[in-house]
């Protein structure tokens, strides 16, 4: 037979300790139980662990999104010019010629546009809205006559006018800096190597469009 069960050794004993030690002893035994009852509370009616996975800690570091870069919906061309071959946007109708490369704010190596006059005439372009600078160059027949290197973006009139010099029938904007590093000059001979258009450049073994 057990002898009855007495609480007196258990009071002895916490009587015996100091407070700090009676506290620690409690939070150790909260603890616990608090451990317990939350387990339990998590448990599926099968008794297996909740199969839901816990939110990943805001490390602070924020993803990079993937760049959508927007293809041009002008006419391109491609042309050869001083042995380097560029792709041009063709500004094609009114609208495309009078906004030119206006408010872009960047432009690709060897990228630029195309513009067309017929009849063939001396013109005046300027940078008005534009957001980076230009090389200008004019040409007519098919070859180079006058080049315009780092026209200046200008948002507030007035603005500067670089003309053609003489009469051309095709101008072609390019990044600043274009000229000088492929050596741009008048003399040179252009030529169209492919064109979603019917012609690109007089001169240049196709023909132009409209401006």
């Amino acid at each position: 037979m057990n002898p009855p069960f007495s609480l007196e050794p258990l009071r002895q004993t916490l009587a015996s300790l100091t407070p700090w030690r009676v506290g620690v002893i409690w939070g150790v035994v909260g603890l616990a139980t608090w451990s317990l009852v939350g387990w339990s509370a998590g448990q599926k009616p099968d008794g297996l662990p909740p199969a839901e996975l816990a939110p990943m800690p805001d490390t602070g570091v924020v993803l990079e999104q993937p760049v959508v870069r927007v293809m041009s919906q002008k006419p391109m061309v491609q042309v050869l010019l001083n042995g380097e071959v560029f792709d041009l946007e063709v500004a094609a109708t009114t609208e495309d010629q009078l906004k030119g490369l206006m408010f872009r704010d960047a432009l690709e190596d060897k990228h630029g546009m195309l513009f067309s006059f017929q009849p063939a005439r001396a013109v005046n372009f300027w940078m008005k809205n534009c957001k980076i600078p230009l090389d200008m160059v004019f040409i007519r027949g098919g070859q180079v006559a006058h080049v315009v290197s780092s026209a200046a973006p200008c948002l507030k009139d007035p603005c500067p006018v670089y003309p053609s010099l003489y009469t051309v029938d095709t101008v072609i904007e390019l990044p600043a800096g274009s000229a000088q590093l492929y050596r741009i000059q008048p003399g040179d001979r252009v030529q169209v190597v492919s064109s979603q258009t019917r012609e690109a450049i007089p001169g240049g073994d196709g023909g132009s469009t409209t401006r």
